[in-house]
């Protein structure tokens, strides 16, 4: 979010009015909506495996603090995951 102290309605009290249109139904949708929130993007490969989450970056739109940010919201929403790894791959072109 950006906040503009100039903008015409800064200081005012704003009342919006928003739709839920859909709701994350399982822990990997929860994942992606994290990162979605961090990235702006879900075209990440999550797996979830007992107590670990393996995030892969194939594109390389994870910098290190939106990887920290993501691990920490992980870590601090979802009690039973005790570790968070983030997988980038590099591929030679042909």
């Amino acid at each position: 979010m950006i906040v503009d102290f100039n903008h015409p309605l800064a200081g005012k009290n704003l009342v919006f009015e928003i739709e839920v249109v859909s709701k994350a139904k399982n822990d990997k949708e929860k994942i992606l909506g994290i990162i979605e929130i961090f990235s702006n993007s879900k075209d990440l490969d999550v797996e979830i495996e007992n107590e670990s989450i393996k995030i892969k970056d194939k594109k390389k739109i994870l910098d290190f603090t939106r990887k920290n940010s993501i691990s920490e919201t992980i870590l601090k929403f979802f009690k039973n995951i005790k570790k968070v790894q983030f997988i980038d791959e590099y591929e030679r072109e042909s």
